[in-house]
């Protein structure tokens, strides 16, 4: 997962000027970066290749103006990013805060910086997963993508040549259960924790969350969430946990123009695994 816009920064140097005159005393690394520990342990540090978890904070003085936990993978060189020259200096459990000074970037931010302002980002590592165990995880990641795809180029033939048990709804929907789930049923939900895939009928593999690594947040609020209508039909069949492949006639997913390389008038197969229900 790639630091967002928001704080690949891209700094090249750090003016010399005060942080805040209330601040704690900063001390300043050999590449620029502004830090001071709030907590320092002497725990694991991350390497090349290791993924970093870690809970970060982004202020404008006092003022919080974003949180979030994330994960990065720590590179070879972090180049003149701030977060990632942060890492180098600390280990699992340290937090930190840093200093970067807007007048040293490119652009002012998302407008909520003027110039002469300082951004802070408080950093805590959460957790380090050694290189080896990630990349094991990608390849199990991997290998369920791989097989997902093989499972649903072989409903589409046996589809195909008629011999797929489906179940076929009043609007032409066509579904498979392959898992009956024991959660929490679809339509008294607010929110569901997916994996997908999404093929043409010849096989073509369009989208898949499993060679993301990890499970799509869909919001059965329309407004949250635009999916095509079969998708949404097939989706309300199911409980939480439940394994299933949709196959969306046209009219039901792209229409009569298609959408990028969806052809017109193209039927589309999705693959579901419901994780977990809200």
């Amino acid at each position: 997962m790639r630091i967002s816009c928001l704080l690949i920064l891209c700094v090249i140097s750090l003016p010399s000027c005060s942080v805040l005159d209330d601040s704690p005393s900063f001390e300043v690394t050999q590449s620029g970066l502004h830090y001071y520990f709030h907590e320092k342990n002497d725990g694991v540090k991350p390497q090349v290749g290791d993924e970093i978890h870690y809970n970060m904070t982004v202020r404008k003085g006092r003022k919080e103006l974003n949180s979030n936990h994330k994960k990065e993978i720590m590179p070879l060189s972090p180049k003149k990013n701030p977060i990632l020259q942060a890492f180098k200096i600390m280990g699992l459990g340290d937090s930190m805060t840093i200093a970067v000074f807007v007048d040293s970037l490119p652009h002012l931010i998302s407008g909520q910086f003027e110039p002469g302002d300082t951004m802070f980002v408080d950093l805590q590592i959460t957790d380090i997963r050694k290189k080896q165990e990630v990349e094991e995880k990608i390849n199990e990641m991997l290998d369920k993508a791989d097989r997902v795809t093989r499972n649903v180029r072989s409903h589409i033939k046996n589809f195909i040549n008629g011999e797929l048990p489906c179940t076929k709804t009043e609007s032409g929907l066509q579904y498979l259960v392959e898992k009956e789930g024991e959660g929490k049923a679809v339509n008294t939900a607010n929110r569901a924790a997916l994996h997908y895939a999404v093929f043409l009928p010849n096989g073509q593999e369009l989208e898949s969350t499993f060679r993301k690594g990890s499970p799509k947040a869909f919001y059965f609020d329309k407004k949250r969430t635009r999916a095509v209508p079969g998708f949404s039909e097939g989706l309300a069949l199911l409980n939480g946990g439940s394994r299933a492949t949709l196959i969306i006639p046209y009219d039901l997913a792209y229409g009569e123009h298609g959408r990028g390389p969806i052809p017109p008038k193209s039927d589309i197969i999705i693959y579901v695994e419901l994780m977990e229900v809200y």
